[in-house]
């Protein structure tokens, strides 16, 4: 069984955004307000993190998380990574040094954000985040779990979804999920999948773009997330389908 938490469910702009005072970003509904998009699975006393998101520190403290074993990343914008150096004092609190994965076009670019991570000199401050970069090249085991990387795009560019035992996946900021990742989709038990707004987006998939999908695959049961401040939680969830839910930040599900 897999536990999963949705730590954040926002865009890069989070919601509130800086200096906006719409109807959402002055909402009392604590659904409404929304931290970057990053979720916690755990499956026994294993883990695992999808993005370190910017706001990371914030979500760990919230839900008083002292440990995280992997970090899976989608992709390496800001957004996405940018908390990686506040796992500082967890991995302080390890054994061993916290595991990253990513693809090596999106590690490159964690490695030219983060070279101190990667290369750490014998004297720095207070330290460093203690990390194990992996490279993602093809299919691989997390304890017992089987997690398939899929290619998604993201606009023009190829991001990371993952596919957990063939019965959970996650995607976020996809705009276009190419033929042969849809292939591995059909009938999942939970799909995780981004929906950025009403309005047409060129690099995420709209609130209809994602219905289309997810009518086309068929999961028992799906989580909108990466939701911007275009988006009212209830107005939403009024609208969607049976088996179909707008996550918010603290949500948590078995899988």
């Amino acid at each position: 069984m897999f536990n999963l938490l949705f730590l954040g469910t926002g865009t890069s702009g989070g919601v509130p955004e800086a200096g906006c005072d719409c109807s959402v970003c002055s909402s009392k509904n604590s659904k409404d307000k929304r931290l970057r998009t990053s979720v916690l699975l755990r499956t026994g006393d294993c883990s695992i993190l999808i993005d370190s998101s910017i706001d990371v520190r914030q979500q760990l403290l919230t839900y008083g998380i002292k440990n995280i074993d992997y970090v899976l990343y989608t992709h390496a914008h800001a957004d996405h990574i940018l908390g990686l150096g506040d796992l500082r004092h967890i991995s302080f609190l390890r054994k061993d040094p916290i595991t990253i994965l990513a693809r090596q076009q999106h590690m490159k670019e964690i490695k030219n954000i983060f070279y101190y991570l990667f290369s750490p000199p014998r004297q720095i401050g207070g330290g460093v985040t203690r990390i194990t970069p992996k490279i993602i090249t093809r299919p691989f085991r997390i304890n017992n779990i089987t997690v398939c990387p899929l290619d998604i795009r993201h606009g023009i560019l190829k991001i990371t979804g993952f596919l957990f035992d063939n019965r959970f996946a996650y995607i976020t900021d996809a705009s276009h999920i190419p033929e042969k990742s849809m292939q591995k989709l059909y009938n999942l038990d939970v799909l995780i999948l981004n929906a950025l707004r009403y309005k047409k987006h060129g690099t995420h998939f709209t609130v209809d773009e994602a219905l289309s999908v997810i009518h086309t695959l068929k999961p028992k049961r799906t989580y909108l997330v990466h939701m911007t401040h275009n988006i009212r939680h209830h107005i939403l969830q009024k609208s969607l389908p049976k088996n179909v839910f707008a996550a918010y930040d603290g949500l948590t599900i078995s899988i």
